[in-house]
């Protein structure tokens, strides 16, 4: 796997923060989640000699965490709310129509990188219940056929700006 320098050093100066035990993993994962938006696999070799792990543990943490990706975020995120009251008026039915319009399951991005989807716990909209979120802006009293047509409507205009790239 090729071998970004830049990123390399990005991620180097994220560690020095870290004193480099093994009980910081989790936070070091969350901080270049955080700072890069997936954890590049080139930098797993990094991580596991600041936390003194090998890299199976390193990659099983990972793996493990819904949370992070050894795969860029797309484009755009798609949230589904997973808390009680939106489960309770349809929240699973929309996310299991934003998987199947998409082609991934929760926590996968699409094969073009464009579209993330993953469940959240709670936007705090719980009267409008339910709700997703796309690019941060709350949608509620969502129902399978408006989703459907968000997506629809994302589809197209990721087609319509995929000429101007």
């Amino acid at each position: 796997m090729p071998v970004n320098p830049e990123l390399q050093e990005k991620v180097a100066n994220l560690l020095s923060a870290f004193n480099g035990s093994r009980d910081e993993l989790a936070a070091i994962l969350q901080q270049v989640q955080q700072q890069l938006g997936y954890i590049p696999p080139s930098t797993v070799p990094l991580i596991a000699d600041k936390t003194g792990l090998t890299r199976p543990e390193v990659y099983c943490a990972i793996e493990l965490s819904p949370s992070f990706t050894l795969k860029p975020a797309g484009k755009h995120t798609l949230y589904i709310c997973n808390a009680e009251n939106c489960c309770m008026y349809g929240g699973e039915d929309l996310l299991h129509a934003a998987e199947q319009q998409l082609g991934i399951r929760a926590f996968e991005t699409t094969a073009d990188q464009q579209v993330r989807l993953e469940t959240f716990h709670c936007f705090g909209n719980c009267s409008m219940s339910p709700n997703v979120m796309l690019d941060g802006r709350v949608y509620g009293m969502m129902t399978v056929r408006e989703l459907d047509a968000l997506l629809t409507e994302l589809k197209h205009s990721r087609r319509s700006n995929s000429c101007n790239d």
